[in-house]
C-alpha cells in the first residue's frame, strides 16, 4: 500500500534510527531518498517503464541505478521501497547491484583522470554488472527454481 503523501515524522524517526551507529551518510540517503519515492513516486509510469520485469527493464534499472549516486549501504532502502512498491524482483536486483559500481561523479572523474574510453569502458561494466543479477533471477525462475517476486509490506 502506497502512502497518499510524505509523513515527515516518520522520515525522521527512520533518520534518527538510521544515523544511531552509523557514521556514513549513505543510508540517511538512502533512507529519505526511499521514503519521498513512496510518497511521490508515478507508479503508473514506473510500472509502464518496467513492465512485468522482463530484459528491457533490466536495461533500464541498471541504467538508473548507474546514474544514481549511492553507495553499496544507500542502495538498501531503495530495495525495499521497491519491493513494497510491488515492483518485479530482477530489475530491483539490476538495480541495487549497478548503483554502487557507478554514479555520475565516478564518470567525471575516470573521464577525466583515465580518458574517455576507460569511462566508457566503466560505464558498460556497471550496466553489465546490473544486468547480471536480474538476468540470473529471470533465468532461474523460468526453470522454476525461485517463486515470483517477494511481497514486502510497508512498516
Amino acid at each position: 500500500m502506497r502512502p497518499e503523501r510524505l509523513d515527515p515524522r516518520r522520515a525522521a524517526e527512520l533518520v534518527v534510527a538510521d544515523v544511531e551507529g552509523v557514521r556514513e551518510p549513505g543510508p540517511v540517503v538512502g533512507v529519505l531518498l526511499g521514503e519521498i519515492m513512496q510518497s511521490k513516486l508515478p507508479m503508473p509510469r514506473i510500472e509502464r517503464a518496467i513492465g512485468r520485469g522482463g530484459t528491457s527493464s533490466l536495461a533500464i534499472a541498471s541504467a538508473a541505478g548507474a546514474a544514481l549516486p549511492l553507495c553499496a549501504c544507500g542502495v538498501i532502502p531503495f530495495l525495499v521501497t521497491f519491493l513494497s512498491l510491488g515492483i518485479p524482483l530482477a530489475p530491483v536486483l539490476a538495480f541495487t547491484a549497478a548503483s554502487p559500481i557507478m554514479d555520475p561523479a565516478d564518470m567525471v572523474l575516470t573521464l577525466e583522470v583515465l580518458g574517455w574510453r576507460f569511462a566508457l569502458v566503466t560505464l558498460g561494466a556497471a550496466l553489465a554488472l546490473g544486468f547480471g543479477p536480474g538476468g540470473l533471477y529471470l533465468w532461474m525462475r523460468r526453470l522454476g527454481w525461485v517463486e515470483a517476486t517477494p511481497r514486502l509490506r510497508a512498516v
